[in-house]
């Protein structure tokens, strides 16, 4: 891929997999919603770009996606994301969510 001088940075962020090895933390709740040190991971990874500059976010969700998606709009009204959908998340690994998301970034 060529490099785009011009071209808004976006960020990928995989939030699709079960979260079992985080079991019983995990039994009710996505693993990227979970607080530590009292934040959620979610919120502290958009925080975290959003102050790198980042405008443009691509989140592949899977397991309990509806959940992930209320939670961010809710928290970050006015921002640019774009919700991918692994379907296959629990046969799958992060390489092939990371595949799905190429279109959304524009590589393919």
């Amino acid at each position: 891929m060529k490099y785009e001088k011009h071209r808004a940075p976006i960020a990928v962020i995989l939030a699709a997999g079960i979260g079992s090895r985080l079991s019983p933390l995990t039994d009710n709740c996505p693993k990227s919603l979970l607080s530590v040190g009292g934040s959620v991971i979610l919120e502290r990874m958009i925080r975290n770009c959003l102050s790198c500059g980042m405008s443009q976010f691509v989140l592949v969700l899977g397991h309990r996606a509806d959940e992930i998606k209320k939670f961010v709009d809710k928290t970050f009204r006015g921002i640019r994301v774009t919700y991918v959908i692994n379907d296959r998340y629990r046969e799958t690994n992060t390489g092939y969510s990371l595949m799905l998301a190429a279109k959304a970034i524009g590589t393919c």
